[in-house]
């Protein structure tokens, strides 16, 4: 991907795991353009070895379940983007010990996120999560801000969340 848009059309895809490196700048839209309205389809990015910069956009209804690694290194600036009813489910690429996935920052007001065991989510830009929050990993928030719910840190109960430098903001209007 550089400087361009990798559109992944989940209603023509007969294969939904991507497996090949992704390299470059760019965007990447995770669609279902069949009538514009997936039901709970999904895609799976399997290479903990990708390297790239952008953002990634999962439109809704789109599970996205990606191995730490596969949305970018330490040293990359990846945003991902879930629209409504959209999710990220990451698992940790090693076994046994906790790997990393950084992410420039998360946009999640009504998409879902699941930290698997042994995975840890480091978000170092100002991210949005209103969504459910589940899972037994790590949520760690680095010199930043995190706008959220109580609700939603509250869903997370078989996990940790972490925070350094770290500011929580809590959208009052939305608990009810």
């Amino acid at each position: 991907v550089q400087d361009q848009a990798l559109v992944i059309n989940l209603s023509d895809a007969q294969d939904r795991t991507l497996s090949a490196e992704i390299t470059g700048n760019g965007i990447i839209q995770v669609r279902y353009a069949k009538d514009d309205d997936a039901e709970n389809d999904q895609v799976e990015f399997s290479n903990a070895q990708n390297s790239f910069n952008g953002a990634v956009v999962v439109d809704k209804n789109i599970q996205l379940t990606a191995v730490t690694g596969a949305l970018g290194k330490e040293n990359n600036s990846v945003d991902v983007q879930l629209e409504e009813g959209a999710s990220l489910a990451l698992k940790a690429s090693q076994s046994g010990s906790t790997s990393y996935q950084y992410l420039q920052g998360l946009i999640a007001e009504k998409g879902n996120v699941e930290i698997g065991s042994n995975a840890q989510l480091v978000l170092r830009d100002s991210s949005i999560l209103k969504g459910h929050l589940t899972g037994s990993g790590t949520l760690a928030i680095q010199n930043t801000e995190l706008f959220t719910t109580v609700d939603t840190l509250n869903s997370f109960i078989g996990g940790e969340i972490q925070g350094t430098s770290a500011s929580f903001v809590f959208d009052i209007e939305q608990e009810k």
